[in-house]
């Protein structure tokens, strides 16, 4: 027996083919898989409690709320955002993270973990520190590994004993 797929209730291959692979990747599912990360914060909210004390603690976790919404507010569209816009909601959380250090201190370093994931949802491959491919200032793994294949070679200069 052959069901339409308009009277089934699911798109067919077509329509699912025009909404393209990651259509699951917005509404409320994008808000779900952005706050899954937020887990994280936590161990911030744990460090606050157990480092600061009154007004403090209070200001530590408003801060704490304030990157989480902003967070979620800026980071759904970061692939659609002008340059412009990308840089100013990087530099709020930016503030909200160095704000967060008085009251969280070391612990508040993982907010970084946010900015890191926001720099590499933007740039991709181009946000990782280091060597870059488009660069031949930067020597290649290959010539740093050629002076141990010669023998008698180390991979460190070495000094003679006098």
């Amino acid at each position: 027996m052959d069901v339409d797929a308009a009277d089934s209730g699911r798109a067919g291959p077509a329509e699912a083919a025009a909404a393209g692979p990651h259509r699951w990747a917005r509404g409320w599912r994008l808000y779900v898989s952005l706050s899954v990360p937020l887990v994280y914060l936590l161990y911030v909210v744990g460090a606050v409690h157990r480092l600061s004390r009154g007004d403090a603690a209070l200001a530590g976790y408003v801060l704490l709320a304030a990157f989480a919404v902003a967070w979620l507010g800026l980071v759904a569209p970061v692939w659609s955002l002008s340059s412009r816009r990308f840089w100013i909601a990087y530099g709020v959380l930016s503030a909200l993270f160095v704000a967060e250090l008085p009251f969280a201190r070391m612990a508040g370093f993982v907010l970084c973990i946010y900015l890191t994931i926001l720099a590499v949802a933007r740039f991709g491959a181009r946000a990782a520190p280091g060597r870059r491919p488009w660069s031949s200032r930067w020597p290649s793994p290959r010539c740093w590994s050629r002076s141990r294949s010669r023998p008698g070679a180390t991979a460190w200069p070495t000094r003679s004993a006098p």
